[in-house]
């Protein structure tokens, strides 16, 4: 695409394009058409979780669809409730558990910045600290169970509680500075 780019850039008339904004016309006019930008808008704005989607996988994969298309013309707080609604109940919860329970009452920037925040923590509880490992080695595996008896992984609840602690630290810590 580089190439294809450089190529139309330089078949633009001398003096054609007067400013920044008629250049960005220009361009999204040849490289997105309409059913193109149509069809990225509609990703953004029916996004939804997958089924086993971790929080910061679904972050990702929305915050890729927004980067797809930088002229979708959506005001942020639009954007966090897109996001918001296409969550699944248990996010839900682990975001309102780790916000107070206020997340939808936060302005739009302090929304994305928070949902940025939640997802860069989550990352980190997919790896089994020295603990969890002999735990896991020593539970028995699914055919050594018994019959009617759930095997539960970590509680989500409890992690994102452990964030809200955290968090509250780091803030308590920053104003004592």
């Amino acid at each position: 695409m580089l190439v294809h780019t450089k190529v139309w850039l330089n078949s633009l008339w001398p003096r054609g394009i007067r400013s920044w904004t008629d250049l960005q016309a220009e361009f999204l006019k040849k490289f997105f058409l309409t059913h193109r930008t149509n069809s990225l808008k509609r990703q953004i704005s029916n996004f939804s979780a997958k089924e086993n989607d971790k929080f910061y996988e679904c972050w990702e994969r929305y915050m890729e669809a927004i980067n797809a298309c930088p002229h979708h013309g959506f005001d942020t707080w639009l954007l966090v409730s897109y996001f918001y609604d296409g969550m699944s109940s248990s996010m839900k919860q682990l975001l309102e558990t780790m916000c107070g329970g206020d997340f939808m009452s936060k302005n739009p920037e302090e929304a994305m910045d928070f949902l940025s925040y939640v997802a860069e923590v989550s990352r980190g509880w997919d790896e089994p600290n020295a603990r969890e490992v002999g735990r896991m080695n020593s539970q028995p595996n699914a055919s050594n169970a018994k019959v009617g008896m759930y095997t539960l992984n970590e509680d989500t609840d409890t992690k994102a509680k452990f964030a809200v602690m955290a968090r509250r630290l780091e803030e308590l810590e920053v104003k004592r500075i």
